[in-house]
């Protein structure tokens, strides 16, 4: 009867400690969030247009500066990065997470424009999740305004026709 009653008492304790809510997620600073961001990526799969990419042959590495940001192949071939300059604007105090990866900007009349992937991210733990529209060449908005393009949701669609990459961290021109 003892040894019953025991069980019963460990087998509700075990089940109070399993119940437990997690520890409050500590919530990052914009310069830690920038400092967790502007590095080296390696993509682990990616949607575009809905359909999905998880070969390592198809995939890239990144790596994001504000005065630059490069693309390599993260399996086979030459190891050569593209892309280079204008940067990056990354804007950790919007939620979710804005991301701007910049091309050449041009005097197009009457205003200039910028050629442009807008998009939005999030951490995941250590991984990071991005979407961006397909590269256009667009005005910067007013002030106070965003890119009515940028992604709202976290999804690639056929419709869309938005990115998504799923990245893991990585070192300067990392490939496996």
């Amino acid at each position: 009867m003892l040894k019953a009653i025991l069980a019963v008492v460990m087998i509700l304790a075990v089940g109070v400690a399993t119940s437990a809510e997690p520890p409050p997620k500590v919530k990052l600073t914009p310069d830690a969030l920038k400092k967790k961001f502007f590095r080296c990526w390696l993509e682990m799969e990616r949607v575009d247009a809905g359909v999905t990419i998880k070969e390592p042959i198809k995939l890239y590495g990144l790596q994001f500066a504000t005065d630059a940001y490069w693309v390599w192949n993260r399996r086979g071939g030459e190891l050569s990065a593209g892309g280079g300059p204008p940067g990056v604007r990354f804007d950790p105090t919007t939620e979710p997470m804005r991301v701007d990866i910049l091309g050449d900007t041009r005097e197009v009349a009457p205003s200039k424009r910028e050629m442009i992937q807008v998009g939005i991210c999030r951490f995941d733990g250590d991984k990071l999740v991005l979407v961006v529209a397909p590269w256009q060449m667009l005005a910067p908005p007013e002030k106070g305004k965003d890119y009515p393009e940028r992604p709202t949701e976290f999804k690639s669609t056929k419709e869309n026709k938005w990115q998504m990459s799923k990245l893991k961290p990585a070192e300067y021109y990392d490939q496996d």
